[in-house]
């Protein structure tokens, strides 16, 4: 069994807050300190960082995710315990999602928007080759 832990960071990993004491789901919204969240929120799992999600307005909005088996050199610190962070392999932000291959070239792309924070997919969705060609593409209510 997996063992999650969840901090919240802000922008440039200071520390906000270490205890979820305070951070709270309400109506499917995040509440910090009993204030619409509006930050990051750091994921983590075995002494390395999964996925960073963007809040604004309570609602997640994108995130990043990092392999969980990651034993590489980076390293980010949040209230003095350090933990392991890859490259992302996927990055969603508020209209975009993006995946990698290993190497760092591009595997998927396409549009996001998000509704209460829900991920959409919408418009042209295209899945490349590890050499850059296009494997497939998919369409998408907009």
């Amino acid at each position: 069994m997996s063992i999650v832990s969840f901090l919240v960071i802000s922008c440039g990993n200071d520390l906000i807050h270490e205890d979820n004491a305070e951070l709270t789901k309400k109506d499917g919204k995040m509440v910090f300190q009993g204030k619409l969240y509006n930050g990051e929120l750091a994921q983590t799992s075995r002494g390395n960082i999964l996925r960073i999600y963007t809040y604004d307005d309570g609602y997640a909005v994108g995130f990043k995710q990092y392999d969980r088996k990651y034993e590489g050199d980076s390293e980010i610190e949040i209230d003095d315990e350090v933990y392991g962070i890859s490259d992302p392999f996927r990055i969603i932000t508020s209209k975009k999602a993006e995946e990698f291959y290993e190497d760092g070239s591009l595997k998927v792309s396409g549009s996001v928007r998000w509704e209460e924070g829900r991920m959409i997919r919408t418009g042209t969705w295209t899945q490349y080759d590890v050499d850059g060609s296009v494997k497939d593409t998919k369409v998408f209510e907009e």
